[in-house]
């Protein structure tokens, strides 16, 4: 109907993304662009010519697409070289939300490493990070994917959130 291809980002494209974002976000002329409403704010691939909230929301919302991207097309390779792919497996990679976990951190984060094997659920693996991004896609991840936006400035939740996803 809209004629329109598809293909899978290359994983290293997408650690390369995220590794350029977060030098870019950890750069004093970043930190000055944010600061200053009256000029573009300049990023490798683009100019924004915006307001810095909508920006932030952005790039959080950038990240994160492709950690979950990520996640999916780890967890397709480790299938692949364990034996363990098959259609149904293949259906629940390309979609998560088939794996019925109570919110989309259950999802990426243990149900779809269990594909591979139950134990790299995040929750067995790390507890403590478990917590940390189950308390991040409830409070920030899953309200910008849903019409909200960053309104605030505070850097210091931006460096935290790339952290977080590093």
């Amino acid at each position: 109907m809209y004629d329109l291809k598809l293909t899978n980002i290359p994983i290293l494209n997408l650690r390369m993304d995220f590794h350029n974002l977060f030098q870019t976000i950890c750069s004093k002329k970043f930190y000055d662009q944010i600061s200053d409403n009256l000029t573009p704010i300049e990023l490798p691939f683009m100019i924004w010519g915006g307001m810095p909230g909508p920006l932030i929301t952005y790039l959080l919302q950038k990240i994160l697409t492709g950690v979950e991207s990520y996640i999916c097309g780890a967890v397709f390779y480790e299938c692949g070289v364990s034996g363990l792919l098959n259609k149904e497996t293949i259906k629940k990679i390309h979609n998560p939300f088939l794996l019925r976990g109570r919110s989309t951190t259950e999802n990426f984060y243990n149900r779809l490493p269990s594909l591979v094997d139950p134990k790299l659920k995040l929750i067995n693996q790390n507890k403590e990070l478990w917590d940390q991004v189950d308390q991040f896609y409830r409070e920030i991840r899953n309200p910008i994917f849903h019409g909200n936006e960053i309104s605030s400035r505070n850097m210091d939740g931006v460096y935290k959130s790339f952290i977080l996803v590093a």
